[in-house]
């Protein structure tokens, strides 16, 4: 992309001002704690070191001006950044320090723990952004997209071996996504499944699966509606897919909903190469820290209520427990204090693949009986001794993209995969795909991985299958009554 072409979907000055201030505070917190001002039991003055180092890194990476880059460094900055800030002026708050049962002393990290999770992540940091760096001035180049100028020029997409009109694929994908949310209502009425917290049995297994199939083509979903937008200014959709959008979420008791809403809808525009005025961007700010926190307190009641089946919440630990929520750096404290062989047998090449196999099916095609499930192991080892890791669904940890290349990869092997992340990734952004491809690529890697690292294109697979079959049925159904098949094998 050449100078003539760039554009700031956010404001170059507001990227700089936000990612800046970060700098400079943690410059202050490792001053301060150099000279003996202050001071933390967790934190030494290697660690706060490596944090201000860190902050420079995600300053360039935000500055990079593209979608990967927002996308991981606007991860950083809520899930690393800004929970070190709050753990260094308010330590109390780091996370599985306590038994949630019993109340007494759970974990402890220590300083060398944290010096060394910092270290890792920091070395991380760089390397994703070397990647950015090299692979910034290079594409694939496809065939027969010589004419393509702008993301609108594809009035086609190529959907493995089928090919549709871009709007009508897009409105399949809206309209598969309603009526797996109208379905997910149904079977929570009826039987419950779907909640968060529910746990089931094997014989509701597929009731379950059902259920969650709305979750995963949840954000091309929204895509579409996006994308729609700029096809026809008015469309009858709109107003029905945010409606359910917003039921889902709050039957998934999601407390981050609205920044999720914010973050998608800037990774789409960054997508699309299209700015977003400084003025709605302020507005959204407002909308989310004043309307999002009342929600986040009704929310976190429902939660509390389905996990636990009490209703409670803590004004006081509000804002904490909002920057809590929003942390992936805890976690990765968490598997670097937990020992390995806790978990071994559950992560690697085989046990991804196995899991990866399994998961087309209800049930399992390869037993692996040895396998636990990481984030209810975090559960059990961080929080509650006497939890079921067992149960069918239920309650959960989510190890965080650093956490999951910890567990896998070490020190050395996680350098090297975030320095191909950020190089492979953005070699294929650079070429002239169809738009839906772009999005589908960000939403699956951008963040980097979850759970599983080598089979992580699972999360990209999975919601094209659920899209593929519901566009086919649609035009089956099409046919049926009459009208012209819009499907054509290629």
């Amino acid at each position: 992309m050449n100078k003539k072409e760039l554009v700031w979907t956010l404001p170059k000055s507001f990227l700089r001002f936000c990612y800046g201030s970060v700098i400079i505070i943690s410059f202050l917190i490792f001053f301060t704690n150099f000279i003996g001002i202050t001071s933390n039991p967790f934190y030494s003055n290697t660690s706060v070191f490596l944090f201000f180092i860190s902050t420079i890194l995600v300053y360039k990476i935000a500055l990079l001006n593209t979608a990967l880059t927002f996308c991981l460094s606007f991860s950083l900055l809520t899930a690393f950044s800004q929970r070190i800030i709050i753990t260094y002026f308010f330590p109390e708050s780091m996370d599985f320090q306590l038994d949630s049962s019993t109340g007494i002393n759970r974990l402890v990290f220590t300083k060398m723990e944290v010096e060394y999770g910092l270290f890792f992540y920091t070395l991380c940091t760089g390397s994703a952004l070397l990647g950015f760096l090299i692979g910034g001035s290079k594409s694939i180049k496809i065939p027969n997209t010589e004419n393509v100028k702008n993301v609108f020029d594809f009035e086609y997409i190529n959907f493995f071996v089928f090919k549709f009109k871009t709007i009508y694929f897009i409105k399949c994908v809206i309209w598969f996504y309603i009526i797996t949310v109208l379905v997910k209502i149904g079977i929570i009425l009826n039987s419950g499944i779907g909640l968060t917290g529910a746990t089931h049995n094997s014989d509701q297994s597929l009731l379950h699966f059902i259920s969650t199939r709305s979750v995963v083509i949840k954000n091309f979903a929204f895509f579409g509606i996006i994308l729609l937008w700029q096809y026809e200014k008015k469309n009858k959709l709109t107003k029905l897919f945010f409606s359910l959008y917003f039921i889902e979420s709050l039957v998934a008791a999601s407390r981050a909903f609205l920044l999720s809403l914010a973050q998608t809808f800037t990774i789409i525009y960054y997508i699309l190469r299209k700015k977003i005025k400084l003025k709605y961007i302020i507005i959204s700010i407002a909308i989310i820290v004043g309307f999002g926190a009342i929600y986040y307190v009704l929310v976190s009641l429902l939660r509390n209520y389905l996990l636990t089946g009490e209703v409670y919440f803590s004004s006081v630990n509000a804002f904490l427990s909002i920057s809590r929520g929003l942390s992936q750096f805890d976690s990765l404290l968490l598997w670097i204090e937990m020992p390995s062989q806790l978990y071994e047998k559950s992560v690697g090449f085989f046990p991804d693949l196995i899991l990866f196999i399994n998961s087309f099916v209800i049930g399992d095609i390869i037993p692996d009986p040895d396998r636990v499930n990481l984030g209810k192991l975090m559960v059990q080892y961080g929080r509650q001794s006497d939890f079921d890791i067992f149960s069918l669904a239920g309650h959960s940890e989510n190890p965080g993209a650093f956490g999951t290349t910890y567990m896998y990869l070490g020190l050395y092997g996680g350098m090297i995969y975030w320095f191909l992340h950020g190089f492979v990734l953005t070699v294929f952004m650079n070429s002239k795909i169809h738009t839906f491809w772009k999005f589908a690529i960000i939403s699956s890697f951008a963040f980097g991985p979850n759970y599983v690292v080598y089979t992580s294109f699972i999360s990209l697979i999975q919601p094209l299958l659920v899209i593929g079959l519901g566009v086919i049925a649609f035009d089956f159904i099409k046919s049926i009554f009459g009208y012209k098949q819009s499907l054509n094998i290629k």
